[in-house]
């Protein structure tokens, strides 16, 4: 195998990326904290910030100023920990809604996503490039919120950052050993010419 083709190869190995969507329409009630996990990431949310639980039905996970809908709904922030990978926020999908101008933004992490819609209905793609690597906390703030104003989010979808495939590092592997292999000999070869040098009739 030519060098040049091999390094190719490695330059072009193929790596795999998938999209993974974390369901918000149950097992979030009344919770002061809850977990998804999805092909092996878990992404936890924490720490609404009135609360003291989070609320949510069949439409999704409520947030906003809704007074004594769902038993006094009122959070508009909250944390974000993921394990298991490294994730970039892409899209979510709001299901229900009586807001006017509210927006939220993810915080923390790498990366930035603002001005996220959150005043219709309908699956949005995310702003920015906001990502969470394993064991890092994000923040998601909604707002503003008048009085009796709420949406509910009813999924959040991620894109694992992608992972090499094993044929890359060997190939990497074979690719170094290779050119170790040509750099040495490249330094043998010159010092044969320099001792070659030193002697004459």
């Amino acid at each position: 195998m030519g060098l040049g083709l091999l390094i190719g190869l490695v330059g072009s190995a193929p790596v795999r990326a998938t999209d993974i969507t974390f369901d918000l329409t149950s097992g979030v009630n009344d919770l002061s904290s809850f977990s998804k996990t999805v092909s092996g990431i878990t992404l936890t949310f924490l720490n609404p910030n009135i609360g003291p639980n989070f609320k949510g039905d069949s439409d999704g996970l409520g947030l906003g100023n809704a007074g004594t809908f769902m038993g006094a709904n009122n959070t508009t922030s909250f944390q974000l920990q993921v394990t298991g990978g490294t994730v970039q926020f892409k899209s979510y999908l709001i299901t229900y809604e009586e807001t006017t101008s509210a927006t939220f933004s993810l915080s923390g992490g790498s990366g930035t996503s603002t001005n996220n819609p959150f005043n219709t209905t309908g699956t949005f793609t995310a702003n920015g490039n906001w990502s969470l690597a394993s064991g890092e906390t994000g923040t998601l703030t909604a707002g503003p919120f008048a009085a009796g104003e709420m949406g509910q989010l009813k999924s959040m979808t991620f894109s694992t950052v992608p992972v090499p495939e094993p044929s890359t590092y060997a190939l990497a592997a074979i690719a170094t050993g290779v050119l170790g292999a040509v750099a040495r000999r490249q330094r043998k070869a010159r010092m044969g010419l320099d001792h070659g040098k030193g002697t004459g009739p």
